[in-house]
């Protein structure tokens, strides 16, 4: 971040460490609404007022203005003891003893947490004295916190008047003038500021860097060359010099700067960031990488940012690439200052993933399943399970599956990522036993949907529809909008051509919830088709042929059906062939080539 952002951007806060310089305050109070009955009364030695504040209780006689500086020092005690409501009834009972005792106005406006009344009484209290510093600022303090930039810069001018020699009130004044947008006039105020402070290198660094915002790449140069003249080793002011090279087009120049700035402290941010961003724009990859592994290092950027880094480099294929080893650099210098940290690992395994060296990232996330963190270890788990079900290794699978689900009875994803395994082993009876024992575990009507939509599926795989139908309907008394029963129940109705009626109305229900899935648009036409209305099928079949990048042998044998039962036998032929390249089944694909269908 810039010098310009971060001043700017703290502005409000150092507005207030100038005035909690003089005033210890504990933190802003706000007055709370008047209650509409007396506040009951409490026992810890206070009075309280009808709006629940303590009561300080006057004199019958009119109180002087010496005891209006009684009450005023007996605030500043509460104060200092860290009773802020107790201090702001002491102050506002001092202003009734004496309505112009400026110094009770000004400690109430440090205290209130409402910026219009507090705004009120440190106004009042500057125009009680307006040649007191503290009354003024704070009142600037207020105006700036409010975004009353125009009446703040006044404010603060008038502050400059009074105490010409704080140098954070010229700062302060050029940064609101740069919030603005007034660039010029923030650069103006800089300006003179350095007439009295000359060569002052904080003053100059500002200046520096508000120039680089108005573009003026020459004096952006020779303020950093006046810097470096001063402070030859510092990397921020080389940065910068660097920085009005680039601006000035001299990239050559720019780049051997932001190096010498390495060099001087590698552990700069700011310089870091700044060399990352020219590197980046000069499409200097392998510099862009190098300063990037730096920044990896560096404690001060919070781990998301850094994990941020990494996904967008992978995650921009061609350069990922290109630069893998690289990125396998940076990603070690991340894993070796952040070595506790699972996200790190992950990516890493996923890197590891996309270069072929599974068994290396399988190895971390098996390391991971004995992770003292439930999250940790559930997601390693689940790591694991997939990726030892995609190198088809069922008995590693259901080894792992087990031992999860006994750590983790309740989750619900794990007993069907296991059921899963069994089903591609041919297993069915097994996956559904799986399940069913799970459903014991289930509290949730929308879980329980899936669970019975899955063993429908698997009694579907063992040919037992009856048995299927029945856990559909049970899926669907738990979920009536359960979109892949309602898919899978009206498909399989087509098949054996029964209640095709009931199957179109399923169907359509489908559709209206995802009308551009293609597959459930094949679902639907097939219905169509088997009840005879192949126009309507054909409409619908084209459709999720064209929707699909790869089209499904199935979907294109429908579309093949439909056509040759509209007479387009040609045609029909054409996308029959087109389902036996896409691994159709070749033997009933070539005999409705040769014979048609009926």
């Amino acid at each position: 971040m810039s010098i310009v952002k971060h001043i700017t951007a703290l502005l409000p806060a150092l507005m207030c460490m100038c005035i909690t310089a003089h005033a210890a305050t504990t933190g802003a109070y706000a007055m709370p609404e008047a209650a509409a009955v007396d506040t009951p009364a409490r026992d810890d030695g206070n009075t309280y007022d009808r709006k629940g504040r303590i009561k300080i209780v006057a004199s019958s006689f009119k109180e002087s203005r010496m005891q209006a500086f009684d009450y005023y020092l007996r605030g500043v005690q509460s104060l200092e003891e860290g009773d802020g409501e107790k201090a702001l009834a002491l102050f506002e009972t001092a202003l009734e003893c004496d309505s112009l005792h400026a110094p009770s106005s000004y400690r109430i406006s440090t205290l209130l947490a409402d910026k219009e009344e507090a705004l009120r009484q440190a106004r009042r209290a500057w125009s009680l004295d307006s040649a007191n510093f503290w009354y003024a600022s704070q009142t600037g303090a207020l105006l700036t916190q409010m975004g009353r930039y125009d009446r703040a810069i006044e404010v603060w001018r008038y502050c400059r008047d009074l105490k010409p020699d704080d140098i954070q009130i010229h700062q302060y004044i050029a940064a609101l003038y740069n919030v603005r947008g007034q660039t010029l006039s923030a650069i103006a105020t800089i300006d003179t500021a350095l007439t009295r402070f000359v060569d002052d290198l904080d003053l100059l660094e500002y200046r520096g860097e508000l120039l680089a915002a108005a573009y003026r790449p020459r004096e952006v140069i020779a303020n950093a060359q006046r810097m470096l003249a001063l402070a030859p080793d510092n990397a921020r002011y080389m940065a910068l010099l660097a920085r009005g090279h680039a601006s000035a087009g001299s990239d050559t120049l720019a780049a051997v700067c932001f190096k010498r700035a390495i060099d001087r402290d590698s552990t700069d941010l700011e310089v870091l960031i700044n060399a990352a961003m020219f590197y980046e724009s000069t499409n200097s990859v392998n510099d862009y990488l190098d300063v990037l592994n730096m920044l990896l290092a560096n404690d001060k950027i919070a781990i998301e940012d850094k994990l941020a880094y990494i996904e967008q480099l992978m995650e921009n294929i061609p350069l990922y690439r290109k630069y893998i080893y690289t990125i396998e650099r940076l990603l070690n210098t991340l894993r070796l200052y952040h070595a506790d940290s699972y996200r790190v690992d992950r990516l890493y395994a996923r890197h590891l993933t996309h270069i072929g060296r599974t068994s290396e990232a399988l190895d971390i996330f098996k390391a991971r399943c004995a992770d003292a963190l439930d999250e940790t270890s559930l997601d390693a788990y689940m790591s694991v399970i997939s990726m030892e079900s995609y190198l088809k290794r069922p008995d590693s699978v259901a080894s792992y599956a087990r031992a999860a689900m006994e750590r983790f009875p309740h989750d619900t994803d794990l007993p069907l990522l296991y059921a899963a395994t069994l089903h591609e082993r041919s297993e069915h009876k097994e996956a559904i036993a799986v399940v069913r024992k799970s459903l014991k575990n289930i509290r949730t009507d929308s879980i329980r949907s899936l669970y019975h939509g899955f063993i429908g599926d698997m009694e579907q795989q063992s040919g037992r529809m009856k048995q299927c139908y029945k856990e559909y309907d049970k899926a669907l008394s738990y979920n009536p909008d359960n979109i892949n029963v309602l898919n899978n129940y009206s498909y399989f109705l087509s098949l054996e051509g029964r209640d095709l009626d009931r199957a179109l109305a399923m169907s359509s229900r489908v559709l209206e919830a995802e009308p551009s899935n293609a597959t459930y648009i094949d679902t639907y036409g097939w219905i169509l088709f088997r009840s005879g209305l192949y126009k309507e099928a054909r409409t619908y079949l084209l459709k999720a042929v064209a929707l699909e990048e790869n089209p499904s042998a199935e979907l294109l044998t429908h579309y093949g059906d439909v056509l040759y039962k509209l007479g387009e036998k040609t045609n029909a032929v054409i996308y029959w062939q087109k389902a036996i390249k896409a691994g159709g089944d070749k033997e009933m694909l070539e005999k409705r080539i040769k014979e048609g269908i009926e």
